[in-house]
This record gives structure tokens, sequence and C-alpha cells, in this order.
């Protein structure tokens, strides 16, 4: 298995969501550069949305209350993370 040794950096957050959780909508923020796509879809793996984009950041709304998983692609690599909406 890889590891890492003591010079190895760890790469630093790609992906932010917040608020989490969220009341009704939340935004996706990326810290790289260019442009991404990414999907949010339920825990059955349904996409609900799909965001293309070059920005920092885009607003998610109108999700029914659930939990949902964000995944974003960005420069080749592949970022992933949950949100709460609630009411």
């Amino acid at each position: 298995l890889p590891s890492l040794g003591t010079g190895d950096i760890l790469p630093r957050l790609q992906m932010r969501i917040y608020p989490n959780p969220s009341s009704s909508s939340f935004w996706v923020e990326t810290t790289g550069e260019g442009a991404w796509t990414a999907t949010v879809s339920d825990l059955f793996g349904r996409q609900l949305r799909s965001i293309k984009s070059s920005k920092r950041k885009e607003r998610v709304e109108e999700l029914p209350t659930g939990f949902y998983i964000v995944t974003m692609r960005q420069g080749g690599k592949i970022y992933s993370d949950k949100v709460v909406v609630g009411r």
C-alpha cells in the first residue's frame, strides 16, 4: 500500500460545501483553478442536479429535505462530500 513519507505534502482542500447542514440551499466552492463539473445525487444514486462552471462557487437550490452526495470533477481529479438539507 502507498504511504506518506515525512517529506510528502497532503493535498489541500479542493471542494467546500456550506452551509452544511442547510435549511434550503447551499454553495459548492472550489479552491482549484479552471472549469469544473459537479453532480448532486441522492443516497440511491439518482442524479438530481448537474453543474458546469468556471466560477469559484455555485449555489444549489430547491432540493427536498434529505441527505445528498456532491461529486466534483476538476483537472482530472474527483472530490466527493455529503450535504444535509433540512427545513
